[in-house]
């Protein structure tokens, strides 16, 4: 049995990857990475020419990408000069941070295979990993993960940051060599942030409150709403999900929930008496419009005082939201038990074994060209659908 990151891949999300890559990738026609454009982050170059000294003892010696204003080495090759046309054996280290298109990331890649034996090429990469040049970084390269943000200056002044997990293109440092070993190599990231001790010791001061809170649940939520605004995680983790996850042992939903929840019960004035979670959640988009916001809270409570409750339900928050906003409340979502979702997984994964080409004929393959093409239209709206699941925000 396959597994299901192999399954989705063989079952039709080829061509729906390529085009979310390409519009999470700039949002314009110009590649990400066009090397008259943009200009690599000092810290991810550095981060690339230590690998290359690990590889072969000898920093980068020629920018085989780059334009006067970019360079990040004194010897470089233009979009005139043509990567591609020069002799990349003649020097032992060479960095390429090369435009991202399809085409001459395939012919770039390729470059650097033939040119191992006597050159140690770092390239930046899109992680494509259904493009077959990706599977031959795979196979003749080493692939470092990059664990940070990175921001992409244009020569015009703007940035354009990648890498922001699931809203831009993944990106990756391949390294290629002689005594290069293929295969999954070390995280990048950005040097961690330095706490100053008065940033430290409220971290620690608040962490603590955060353990407790369950007995204590506005003040944590405070307390993380805090950690969160201040970035104190960044002296040890990359991202606040992590942070999370490694030192309370609890989900993203579950911190961002509590964040979120605490914001509107401040918005709200209802801190004394705190909105539940899920009466807190239907107030979410409302946290710019403190007007609006405490117009709902305070015909919720007039509803949930006529029910005899201390506090507002989530009923009687979107009642309110509906007499104050004047839009009906949505519907109430069907359940779809998790004996369908299970079986609709089950079968897609026995679809996916089925249709293994070393398995299937050429000629079979062929004539499924019009049910793959319907499968990849099936999942490009599944995942429109599953988008919000994901969602940083939480709730």
């Amino acid at each position: 049995m396959v597994s299901m990151k192999l399954a989705a891949k063989r079952s039709g999300t080829k061509l729906a990857a390529k085009k979310a890559s390409a519009k999470k990738a700039a949002g314009e026609n110009q590649s990400v990475a066009d090397s008259a454009d943009v200009s690599t982050p000092q810290w991810l170059f550095e981060a690339c020419s230590r690998l290359a000294v690990e590889a072969c003892g000898q920093p980068f010696e020629v920018d085989a990408c780059a334009a006067e204003w970019n360079a990040k080495v004194p010897t470089y090759w233009t979009a005139e000069q043509d990567c591609l046309k020069q002799d990349w054996t003649q020097y032992k280290s060479i960095y390429c941070n090369p435009p991202f298109t399809k085409d001459f990331l395939a012919k770039v890649v390729q470059k650097a295979v033939e040119a191992k034996q006597s050159t140690t090429t770092v390239l930046i990469v899109p992680h494509w990993f259904q493009e077959s040049w990706y599977e031959l970084c795979e196979q003749q390269g080493r692939i470092h993960r990059i664990d940070s943000h990175v921001p992409f200056k244009r020569k015009g002044g703007k940035t354009t940051t990648l890498n922001i997990e699931s809203k831009t293109t993944t990106i990756v440092v391949v390294v290629f060599g002689s005594s290069v070993e293929p295969g999954a190599g070390m995280k990048i990231r950005q040097d961690a942030r330095v706490l100053k001790p008065e940033e430290q010791a409220l971290r620690d001061q608040l962490e603590a409150v955060v353990d407790s809170w369950w007995d204590s649940s506005v003040e944590a939520a405070k307390a993380l709403w805090q950690i969160n605004t201040d970035k104190l995680y960044e002296s040890t983790h990359a991202t606040f999900q992590a942070y999370v996850e490694d030192r309370f042992e609890k989900t993203r939903q579950w911190a961002y929930d509590l964040v979120r929840w605490y914001e509107i019960n401040i918005l709200a004035e209802t801190a004394d008496n705190p909105l539940a979670v899920s009466a807190a959640r239907l107030l979410k988009s409302y946290r710019k419009d403190k007007k609006t916001l405490q117009k709902i809270v305070k015909e919720a409570s007039k509803l949930a005082a006529k029910d005899g409750k201390d506090s507002p339900t989530a009923e009687h928050v979107a009642e309110a939201k509906a007499k104050v906003t004047g839009q009906a409340p949505a519907e109430k979502p069907k359940l779809v038990p998790l004996k369908t979702i299970t079986t609709a997984v089950r079968h897609l994964t026995a679809l996916a074994d089925w249709l293994d080409p070393e398995t299937m004929a050429a000629e079979e393959r062929k004539n499924l060209k019009p049910e793959v093409e319907e499968l990849e239209k099936l999942v490009a709206i599944l995942k429109q659908k599953m988008r919000p699941y994901w969602s940083e925000q939480g709730f």
